[in-house]
C-alpha cells in the first residue's frame, strides 16, 4: 500500500473512532486534503501534491501530539 493511501486510511480511522472534537477536526482536515490531491492511481497530483506533503506531515505530527 502506498504511503498516501496509508495516510488516507489513518486519517479516516482516527476521524471515525475519536470522540475528541479537536482530533476529529484535525484528522478530518487531513482526510479532505488527501482526497483532493491523490489520483486514482495512488499518486499525488502536481504541483499541489508536492506543496501539500509537508503540510500533511505537520498535521500527522499534530495528531500524534494530541
Amino acid at each position: 500500500m502506498s504511503t498516501l493511501r496509508i495516510w488516507l486510511t489513518q486519517a479516516l480511522f482516527i476521524f471515525l473512532i475519536t470522540e475528541s472534537i479537536e482530533l476529529k477536526n484535525t484528522s478530518g482536515l487531513m482526510f479532505q486534503i488527501l482526497q483532493r490531491v491523490i489520483l486514482l492511481s495512488g499518486h499525488l497530483t502536481l504541483p499541489q501534491g508536492t506543496i501539500l506533503t509537508p503540510k500533511i506531515k505537520c498535521i500527522q505530527m499534530a495528531i500524534s501530539l494530541m
